[in-house]
């Protein structure tokens, strides 16, 4: 950020002052694995449970079951073969 350098009420030039806060986050943001651990181990853990989501639901569509969620109910309904 560049902050004015006051001198008889008239800007005589700038100073740029870095916050290490913003650099903190920043580096938490563009390098998770490295500075952010604990985001980085959360998302490795959804990735973990959406991939099973997703093998289950082949498998589920293999045995001609759908899954139906809706209103907060469980259904579940078998495809007819003709």
């Amino acid at each position: 950020v560049e902050e004015p350098i006051l001198f008889q009420g008239k800007v005589v030039t700038t100073v740029r002052k870095y916050s290490d806060v913003l650099l903190i986050f920043l580096l938490k943001g563009l390098r998770p694995r490295r500075y952010n651990i604990e985001a980085y181990q959360r998302a490795m853990e959804l990735r973990a449970i959406l991939d099973g989501m997703e093998q289950l639901k082949a498998q589920a569509d293999e045995l001609g079951q759908v899954r139906v969620l809706a209103t907060g109910q469980d259904r579940t309904f078998s495809r007819r073969t003709r």
